[in-house]
């Protein structure tokens, strides 16, 4: 199974290219073990201290992510916590914010 993830998102990036610089997307890679994953009511999930460049190493969904992207993120982490595995993001950074724009685990 997991195979078959790491080559259907494999596939995902020779069909949709993406590179940090050309859409302003800024990469980061780690083992999340010293973030702190935050939720705030009524449905905000926010990572800290994660090594990113905004204030208090601050990434957070963008508004319009739906109760299935929160999910997945908080599970993501949680689990990436657990097993001491390296996950990724992909954030573009505001004057006010980081915002996430994809992530996941490192094959």
């Amino acid at each position: 199974m997991y195979k078959k993830i790491k080559l259907f998102v494999a596939s995902l990036l020779l069909v949709f290219p993406f590179s940090g610089q050309s859409q302003g997307l800024i990469y980061l890679s780690a083992v999340p073990t010293a973030w702190r994953l935050q939720n705030y009511i009524p449905n905000a999930v926010v990572l800290y201290y994660t090594g990113s460049n905004c204030a208090q190493g601050i990434l957070e969904l963008s508004p319009s992510a739906v109760d299935a992207d929160k999910n997945r993120l908080y599970a993501t982490i949680m689990a990436a916590k657990a097993s001491q595995l390296s996950v990724y993001v992909y954030y573009t950074q505001t004057a006010t914010q980081c915002v996430i724009q994809s992530f996941g685990f490192n094959p």
